[in-house]
């Protein structure tokens, strides 16, 4: 059996558990880069950086909105509406609300639907991964926008370094950026517990441990 990280959970402990909590940097690349996100503050952010992240939000929910007429997403409206949820955030389109997961889930696919969403050579489709998750938790746990702005920033950022060591490696196999790094930007939200939700998804699959690989090898340099 291999070695437990010491900055792991206790065997048996599930990672979702609120009680565990890591309270210092991580030595290891997920680690290093959660720790970044999570100490993220809007006193951080130069002014240029705000105004240009308040209009991508403003930018990815007018593509939400369209994508709401759009026929190739009806049927995932629909699953969504079909399966109760705590009304926890807002559906777009309407005003209904379903759990923030659901929520995030429909508004990303509406935010992506017709392609009109921002995109970035290295980082893919930041805003229809980072900011449908972002405002879900936002409204769910009552944030207000300096601390939706800083979420916002902090998973385009993760999205970004992560494509810049593997967006190369994913086109030349005919990978989809957008779906293999969206999971880590969206992540940034979520509280405490992003790293180790960070350490878990690099260890999930070869195809996340090449991430992984990629990464230490870029922040070495």
């Amino acid at each position: 059996m291999g070695t437990q990280h010491p900055s792991s959970p206790p065997p048996g402990q599930a990672i979702s558990d609120a009680t565990y909590r890591c309270s210092r940097p991580l030595p290891w690349v997920a680690g290093r880069l959660a720790s970044w996100a999570n100490g993220l503050r809007f006193e951080d952010l130069p002014t240029e950086v705000v105004e240009r992240t308040e209009q991508l939000i403003l930018d990815q929910l007018g593509v939400q909105v369209l994508g709401t007429i759009l026929p190739n997403v009806q049927p995932v409206r629909q699953l969504a509406a079909s399966v109760a949820g705590a009304p926890e955030s807002t559906v777009t389109g309407g005003d209904r609300k379903t759990s923030a997961a659901q929520a995030a889930y429909v508004n990303g696919t509406l935010g992506h639907s017709c392609e009109y969403d921002d995109a970035h050579a290295v980082a893919w489709h930041t805003s229809s991964a980072v900011v449908p998750a972002a405002l879900a938790l936002a409204e769910r746990d009552g944030a207000d926008g300096r601390e939706l702005v800083p979420a916002v920033v902090a998973g385009a950022q993760v999205m970004a370094l992560l494509g810049a060591a593997t967006t190369g490696g994913m086109v030349a196999t005919g990978g989809h950026g957008s779906k293999v790094l969206g999971v880590f930007s969206a992540t940034p939200g979520d509280d405490g517990r992003l790293r180790v939700h960070l350490g878990q998804l690099c260890r999930r699959s070869s195809l996340l441990e090449a991430v992984r690989d990629a990464l230490i090898a870029l922040l070495a340099a």
